[in-house]
């Protein structure tokens, strides 16, 4: 930015559809998730899948951090930048669960149990997760 000049990291682009469940982050603004992990490395939400992931920029290589025949629907990174909370229809379309998985990818580690719609907020110093539940029997509760 000291030059003026930009450059373009990632493109996307398709014929038909580009879109669908946006992955914003938790109290975001922008249309989808951008998150930068160090000067040279950023999480962005893409369909390139056919389904809403998150993927890894690294120095102009990119790799999904989270992928198969799923969408995630919410992410947010904890404060240590270690690990993301995530917010996906893993196990059925009609149930979102939390779950956890490393900042560089890995195994997908579920931490929500109840049935219907789960939502997370991470407690200020990362060692927390509050666990918001509803279903169609009830109301959301803490």
């Amino acid at each position: 930015m000291e030059t003026g000049k930009f450059k373009v990291l990632v493109k996307e682009r398709d014929d038909a559809w580009l879109g669908g469940p946006a992955i914003v982050g938790y109290y975001s603004l922008s249309p989808t998730l951008i998150k930068w992990i160090s000067n040279d490395q950023f999480v962005f939400a893409s369909e390139r899948s056919g389904y809403s992931h998150l993927y890894v920029f690294d120095n102009g290589n990119i790799e999904a951090l989270t992928q198969v025949n799923w969408e995630v629907r919410d992410a947010i990174l904890r404060r240590d930048k270690k690990k993301w909370l995530i917010t996906a229809g893993k196990e059925s379309p009609t149930q979102d669960h939390l779950y956890q998985i490393s900042a560089n990818g890995g195994k997908v580690e579920k931490i929500s149990e109840l049935i219907g719609r789960n939502n997370g907020v991470v407690s200020p110093n990362g060692k927390l997760v509050a666990i918001i539940n509803s279903n169609n029997r009830q109301l959301s509760d803490l």
